[in-house]
């Protein structure tokens, strides 16, 4: 395996790299200095690896982005040449400018493009009017269909024979930007120009913060232990298309023994229904209207789960062991600003599949699009396999925020209010989540 290549493959499910600005490919002993090249591709990745021109491509301003520029060798292992990355916005005024150079000497370019797995679904109306985007089967209800086509590409979206660097937050504005790639070919003598610039127009918007509120619940006597800001804000980030997150703590809930009935909050089916009720009641009588509340109760070793409250309702419920903590907050805070009801889990992972709903994305998957996390790690860029992973929505294990979720987010989500409109629309994978 080259050096640059991913650093640990984690069966599969994802693959992580150490990031490291520039062309990061193989070395020859003697590679070809005459022949042509050409920009196959540019990549954005927040949450999501995309080109411009994807139905559900968006970018959230103010947050970093990787930038991926294919450029491929008109001969076998021509040398690779410094690449120049310029990002100017509307007025031409430049944002950003970078030269990205090989790693290191005689490295070469691929002659043919990476082609990943891609699924297509022609999924349709996955929801309806009340009460169908609830997800049961109520009579009246829109009926389903989903045929999936996987098309088998040839490898992972190579990392290790492209170009990258991350446009810093603070040089991603929101507006109309336009980013211009050209080959500089130095030494290398070329037959033709052509390909050897690309430039690409992409529309950066500004997404409200994400405000979230934890309330710690004492039962028992017993008080729960908060997850730090920094964890919530890594998970909430690393999920969802926002570039801040704010983090509040409210005064415990006290809550008497008479409230669960002699329950314990890990007793999930018969704990989580009062201490919801509570929640709930609290988050109407605190006057809440930007926060999202997220009830923490004590762990007892058991998984507590969560669950939302009624659709636009803005709470959340978890114990706080480790896992519950991760698994619900991305979970949770999906099901209620940004979950509709058009994405849920999957067939195929568990005696029920945790199958709720139909998904946008046939199987609850991510349609071939691959995940890109740039936060949970800022020295690494890590691939999230789309066909090892499910929509954040379901219960399946392995987890990623689909394109589908990021753009509908993007654009609906107001932190427990709904756009009234979305829940009686039908969605249909030909006509994608329109902006406004």
């Amino acid at each position: 395996m080259p050096a640059n290549a991913a650093v640990s493959t984690n069966n599969g499910t994802t693959f992580d790299y150490a990031y490291a600005a520039g062309f990061n490919g193989d070395s020859v002993a003697a590679p070809a200095t005459a022949g042509d090249y050409t920009i196959s591709k540019v990549e954005f990745g927040q949450i999501n690896l995309m080109q411009v021109g994807d139905p559900y491509f968006a970018l959230t301003a103010n947050r970093d982005v990787l930038v991926r520029v294919s450029v491929l060798g008109s001969v076998a292992n021509l040398v690779a040449p410094n690449v120049a990355l310029s990002l100017k916005d509307a007025s031409g005024s430049t944002l950003f400018n970078q030269v990205l150079s090989p790693k290191s000497a005689n490295m070469v370019l691929p002659t043919q493009r990476d082609v990943a797995d891609t699924y297509v679904s022609n999924t349709t109306s996955p929801n309806g009017p009340l009460p169908c985007y609830t997800g049961r089967n109520v009579a009246g209800c829109p009926s389903t269909s989903a045929t999936v086509v996987k098309t088998a590409g040839a490898s992972i979206p190579d990392l290790y024979h492209a170009y990258i660097v991350k446009i810093p937050a603070a040089n991603l504005p929101a507006g109309t930007l336009t980013l211009v790639v050209n080959v500089q070919p130095g030494t290398t003598q070329q037959a033709s120009t052509v390909g050897n610039t690309l430039s690409v127009q992409i529309q950066p918007r500004t997404v409200a913060p994400m405000d979230l509120t934890l309330v710690p619940f004492q039962v028992a006597g017993v008080s729960p232990t908060l997850p730090s800001t920094a964890h919530v804000t890594t998970i909430a980030m690393r999920y969802f298309p926002v570039s801040q997150v704010v983090v509040r703590q409210r005064a415990p809930i006290v809550v008497a023994d008479t409230v669960l009935g002699g329950k314990t909050p890990a007793q999930y089916g018969d704990a989580r229904q009062p201490l919801l009720a509570v929640l709930d009641t609290t988050y109407q009588q605190d006057g809440v209207t930007s926060s999202y509340y997220l009830g923490v109760v004590p762990g007892t070793g058991q998984d507590i789960g969560g669950i939302t409250l009624g659709r636009g309702s803005g709470i959340a419920l978890f114990g706080d062991s480790t896992y519950d903590i991760n698994d619900s907050l991305r979970r949770e805070l999906n099901n209620g600003p940004a979950h509709f009801g058009e994405v849920n889990a999957a067939n195929g992972c568990g005696s029920d599949g945790g199958a709720i709903l139909p998904s946008t994305f046939a199987d609850g998957g991510l349609n071939g699009v691959w995940g890109v996390d740039l936060i949970s790690d800022g020295s690494k860029i890590t691939l999230q396999n789309p066909a090892k992973n499910r929509s954040i929505a379901g219960y399946c294990m392995g987890q990623w925020s689909s394109s589908y979720q990021v753009k509908t987010y993007m654009r609906d989500a107001k932190m427990g209010k709904l756009n009234a409109t979305e829940l009686n629309t039908t969605y249909t994978t030909v006509d994608p989540v329109a902006w406004w």
